[in-house]
């Protein structure tokens, strides 16, 4: 009675150890578009975007351009995306900027397993059109 009372309580315990939860990222995409003069400046806020420390990653870079590049200035200003054309751009243009977000975590729940957690990542995507 005790060995099948053991073996029992040793399956209850394997079925629920093995139900592991899947991360299930979801995606938050931002599109904008804008139209520039050929060799003229623009500058993103991506502070908007940023929940806690996270970095924004640009995940493809555009064809014409002088600068491309994020800027950390200024703590309460936040990562700001700043692109500059060429003076022979023409058509169009597009970068692709990603930020990975992890779900806070609540310290004090029993099944608060960081590895399980979700994630969200939000894809910012600038399409430049030059006039």
């Amino acid at each position: 009675m005790k060995c099948t009372l053991i073996v029992s309580f040793l399956i209850v315990v394997a079925l629920f150890s093995s139900c592991k939860k899947e991360a299930t990222p979801a995606i938050e995409k931002v599109e904008i578009n804008v139209t520039l003069a050929p060799g003229s400046e623009f500058k993103y806020e991506l502070k908007p975007y940023i929940k806690n420390q996270e970095f924004p990653l640009i995940t493809k870079a555009p064809n014409n351009y002088n600068v491309s590049k994020i800027i950390y200035s200024d703590t309460t200003i936040g990562p700001v995306y700043q692109y500059i054309s060429t003076l022979s751009a023409t058509g169009s243009d597009k970068v692709i900027i990603k930020i990975i977000r992890e779900h806070e975590h609540d310290p004090l729940a029993i099944d608060d397993h960081r590895e399980n957690d979700d994630y969200t990542s939000v894809i910012i995507t600038l399409n430049f059109l030059f006039r």
